[in-house]
């Protein structure tokens, strides 16, 4: 979206003198940006017109937001580029930043002293007291592979020039500037962002910025350091040169400690929590769960009335810190002396205490200088760290089970132990696979803290014991002390964690490329769930069997990705559709029923089409659940057309009476055979004290003929005029009556007949249509 302007001369705001602006128009302050954010934090524009223009701008995709007496507003969705800029120029705003590029046409001179003005347009520009940030923002209406060679070879070019004019817009202030590409539906290639990293040009796609949202939402302005120490991580922190502070240094559990006192500004510098949501791969174990609003305010409030917290943050220091003694101490357990505080940013991670650092993010200047009591381990194992916070926390308040699952990628990592060992494998596939740009469950699996959606369908314990309970990783033997190799295992740990990763990704991009609309809807789409990735993962188990005994190949002795793809003869009639079906039709299919089975279900219905194509391919299981499927769907169609002949009684008499009074039967019949038919019926039942009603003895197409009835027709349109396939043109619509009728024969003579798939849909179908269209009536 940037790109590069001449101007001749601008006017400098206020002053009226002409001169050359490095940047321009110049940034806002944050006081005058309010109205600005206001208009950005929406993801429409908004426009007044007059009356007589609303139709041509409806046609061109604009929606009446609310009419007035002589103009109306209307409203239309953002172009996705604009949105994704508006939506990260939003999140620096909520970050605190004190000045922030005005508009969409910010520009910096990139030209040398004495030349011709030449402006590079950036998306976004925001500065703080010692960082500057500079973002191009690229975006795609739907996920796709696109190259960002040259939009990142002008930036690299380009970054001398610009921070050039930075500084020289700001004399005397030296900041760290943040390059940044933030991206939206783009799945970035490895060159692509092998060349970001070398060029210090930071990348934030879907699941960083959904991270950093929610985070900023939750801490406010107080976001700003974990932001930083995420984009920084590593750079020097001027502020924190040389800053020590008195300090006890002694040993625990064969771990070096350090306990100290330290301000909230210091700490918070310095200080990192790597939350599962934002699943650093750097950064493992990321075994905090994001922070809690609630729980943050809470905090504040008390911090702001004058409490404190008598116990002590817990962090890890990730680089040894300098440590002068005082004294010789050796005699004594601890030593006392001066500590240097960490200067960079992302080295001090927060073990426990991270809602009673972070309640000081937005709490007045003042408070922030408080004291808090700190211990810092020295560089403590990743995993030593992780069971801390679990032992911690578990006694304290019970640490979620998704995070715990997450968490046994890598306490777990390497156990003896076959099931433990197959968990791990588990746990960490799926882990990369959500953070993975290029895979289909980039962001799809829900983390401690961030919320399962429709962008976030998926979550960690159901996926990760669909993956165990395939056998693709391997199987426990021997009363579960003895490893057996799965289909997807490779030379080791690792390699099968490389090996399924590539297959499983690999297999479902299948099934995402089929039908990217229906991939997206998450739950919704019955697609990308829970239930139907378990039933998919069992589907591929049993396939790869299939393969096995056909054609004998031995799926050890293929890459991940090869043996999708011999698999993709047998996938086809899946795919195709997944790709096709119609979406009422879909639905109907694999929409989960209460009681249904859930995973065991969608398997067994998946089979069931590959079986069109591979009449062979018969998984264990799958003939009982034909047969029980036919059980149950013979037992529900003879309920609902029963239940359905009923309906259509009642509101054929409920409206007649309406119209015609007690005289119903004599008006509102209009052919006296249906009279004389039912007769005879009334007269037996009476000789057996059992007479009803004269309607109760109508046949079903008695009904029909009723309701079709030139004189009738228009008392049933909205209610009985139900269009079926093929009935377009028919000016009434009473088709599936007659479709329902002969549904009623087989339920009567069950003898010799069945009801076939497509019949139990029509019956779904139509229960659906007559419950929406009578819940009025009834």
């Amino acid at each position: 979206m940037a790109s590069f302007t001449n101007i001749a001369h601008v006017i400098l705001r206020g002053g009226g003198v002409t001169q050359q602006l490095d940047l321009t128009p110049a940034p806002e302050l944050r006081s005058e940006l309010t109205k600005e954010f206001n208009l950005r934090k929406k993801d429409y524009v908004e426009k007044r017109v007059a009356q007589s223009d609303v139709d041509d701008h409806i046609d061109a995709g604009w929606a009446v937001e609310r009419e007035g007496p002589k103009t109306t507003v209307l409203r239309r969705r953002k172009a996705v580029g604009d949105r994704l800029e508006d939506r990260f120029w939003c999140a620096l705003y909520k970050l605190g930043y004190d000045e922030i590029s005005p508009g969409r046409k910010f520009n910096i001179l990139v030209s040398k002293k004495n030349e011709p003005p030449i402006y590079k347009q950036v998306d976004v520009f925001a500065k703080d007291a010692e960082t500057v940030v500079i973002a191009e923002c690229k975006a795609c209406q739907t996920p796709k592979r696109r190259s960002l060679q040259k939009d990142l070879n002008e930036f690299i070019a380009l970054k001398g020039p610009m921070a050039n004019a930075v500084r020289k817009h700001y004399p005397g202030f030296r900041p760290k500037i943040l390059w940044m590409f933030v991206t939206e539906n783009i799945i970035w290639s490895k060159p692509d962002i092998e060349r970001a990293r070398q060029e210090n040009i930071q990348v934030m796609r879907e699941s960083e910025y959904r991270y950093f949202s929610q985070i900023v939402d939750h801490l406010g302005t107080g976001a700003r350091s974990q932001f930083l120490a995420e984009y920084l991580k590593g750079s020097s922190i001027a502020e924190m040169e040389g800053v020590t502070t008195p300090a006890i240094r002694g040993t625990l559990g064969g771990n070096r400690f350090y306990a100290f006192v330290a301000t909230p500004e210091q700490m918070l510098k310095i200080a990192f929590v790597n939350h599962r949501a934002l699943n650093d791969p750097e950064g493992a174990p990321a075994y905090q769960r994001l922070i809690q609003k609630s729980r943050l305010k809470q905090i504040a409030k008390f911090l702001g009335g004058g409490g404190y917290f008598p116990n002590s943050i817990l962090v890890n220091f990730k680089d040894k810190p300098r440590f002068d003694l005082l004294e010789n101490q050796d005699e004594w357990p601890v030593q006392f002396g001066t500590l240097y505080l960490p200067s960079k940013f992302k080295s001090a991670w927060i073990v426990d205490g991270q809602h009673r650092l972070y309640a000081y993010g937005d709490l007045e200047k003042k408070r922030s200088t408080d004291h808090l009591i700190v211990v810092a381990f020295e560089k403590l194992a990743d995993a030593a760290e992780a069971n801390l916070f679990v032992t911690i926390n578990h006694e304290q308040k019970r640490v979620p089970k998704n995070l715990l699952v997450e968490l046994e990628g890598e306490l777990k990592w390497g156990s003896s132990d076959p099931k433990e060992r197959i968990g791990a494998i588990a746990s960490r596939l799926w882990a990369l696979l959500n953070g993975d740009n290029g895979s289909p469950f980039y962001g799809k699996i829900a983390t401690p803290g961030l919320k399962q959606g429709i962008d976030v369908p998926l979550t960690m314990p159901e996926v990760k014991q669909a993956l165990v309970q395939s056998g693709l990783l391997g199987t426990a033997a021997v009363k579960g002390k003895h490893y057996v190799p799965g289909p997807l295992t490779g030379v080791d740990d690792k390699g099968t964690l490389d090996r399924a990763g590539d297959a499983i990704a690999a297999y479902f991009q299948l099934f995402a490329d089929a039908s990217p609309e229906r991939w997206a809807k998450g739950k919704a789409g019955y697609l990308c769930s829970n239930i139907s990735v378990g039933g998919h993962i069992r589907l591929l188990s049993a396939l790869i069997a299939h393969m096995q005994s056909e054609t004998k190949q031995d799926p050890h002795q293929m890459e991940g990705i090869e043996l999708i793809e011999q698999l993709e003869n047998y996938l086809t009639p899946v795919i195709d559709y997944i790709a096709s079906a119609p979406e009422e039709e879909y639905a109907k299919r694999f929409k989960p029923r209460f009681g249904s089975g859930g995973i065991p279900e969608h398997f067994y219905k998946l089979s069931d089409i590959v079986v069109s194509a591979s009449p062979s391919f018969e998984p264990a299981g799958l003939a009982d659940w034909r047969r029980r499927a036919t059980e149950d769907d013979t037992k529900y169609a003879d309920e609902a057309v029963k239940r359905l002949q009923t309906v259509v009684h009642d509101v054929t008499v409920t409206i007649l009476r309406k119209e015609y009074g007690d005289k119903y039967l004599t008006k509102g019949v209009p052919n006296a055979k249906i009279l004389e038919k039912a007769f005879p019926r009334q007269i037996e039942d009476a000789k057996k004290d059992e007479e009803k009603e004269l309607d109760v003895y109508f046949d079903l197409l008695d009904f029909k003929d009723i309701v079709e009835h030139k004189q009738n027709r228009g008392l049933f349109k909205s209610v009985f005029d139900i269009e079926m396939v093929g009935d377009k043109g028919l000016a009434f619509n009473l088709r599936w009556m007659e479709a329902l009728n002969n549904l009623r024969r087989v339920a009567a003579h069950p003898a010799g007949r069945q009801y076939r798939p497509e019949d139990i849909a029509f019956l779904r179908w139509i229960e659906r249509e007559l419950e929406s269209r009578t819940e009025s009536l009834l």
